[in-house]
């Protein structure tokens, strides 16, 4: 830090506690992706129906949510904005025709009222951005292009994402109620930041002629029934 003459030490040190509040963002696709990372969850946990976050079937083999598929809709791929259109419809009606464990639905038509959030790789950010956000979609077969019903009717957040890697992507609802949320994160200790320095007294610091921030908080995390979640398969 003496021989510092850029003045932008504290900046670079300080970037490592917006490190620190991003591990929260980490944990959400460590467990939607149910991924590997010993630095994270030792293990993602199952949901409460005894299967991963995204499943065809429950715990049990059946089927999961009443519905076949689960909340997984098989996608046709994303070279065209026409498949894209096409696997969201599909997936956004699965939520309609999820039922509870007495065989009602869980949602009525009004869940869609609250809109949707799309998580993509972002390799595919064109695509999607047409689908969803363009005016018109283009012509199939040599007919004229149409007005885009998505972007006339619904509202849809797109959020590329770099932990997606292939060509799947993740439709969450918007407005979820209590009870139906589709992941858990409780934060049982704030975020606390402690300088070390010689100057407020640190052994650490003086000893090792270190200094710097420490910080410690301690969370929770865990998967709910995933009814507010459907992943399309590509």
């Amino acid at each position: 830090k003496e021989d510092d003459r850029t003045r932008t030490l504290k900046q670079v040190a300080a970037e490592k506690g917006k490190s620190f509040a991003r591990i929260i963002r980490r944990v959400f696709f460590h467990m939607l992706l149910g991924s590997t990372n010993s630095d994270l969850l030792p293990a993602v946990p199952n949901c409460p129906d005894g299967a991963a976050f995204a499943s065809a079937t429950d715990g049990d083999g059946a089927d999961r949510f009443g519905l076949s598929g689960g909340n997984i809709e098989t996608g046709g791929g994303v070279a065209s904005i026409a498949a894209v259109k096409t696997d969201f419809y599909s997936a956004i009606g699965r939520f309609l025709q999820f039922t509870n464990s007495g065989g009602r639905p869980v949602f009525d038509e009004s869940i869609f009222d609250g809109g949707f959030i799309v998580y993509i790789n972002p390799a595919n950010l064109e695509v999607f951005t047409e689908a969803f956000y363009g005016k018109m979609v283009p012509s199939i077969a040599g007919t004229a292009s149409q007005d885009n019903s998505i972007s006339q009717k619904y509202q849809i957040e797109l959020r590329p994402a770099p932990e997606i890697t292939d060509n799947d992507w993740f439709i969450f609802l918007r407005s979820v109620p209590e009870g139906k949320k589709p992941m858990v994160w409780t934060g049982a200790r704030p975020v606390v930041e402690t300088p070390f320095s010689k100057e407020t007294g640190s052994d650490r610091a003086r000893d090792f002629d270190v200094e710097g921030n420490a910080y410690d908080s301690r969370w929770g995390f865990g998967l709910g029934l995933p009814w507010a979640g459907v992943k399309c398969n590509n």
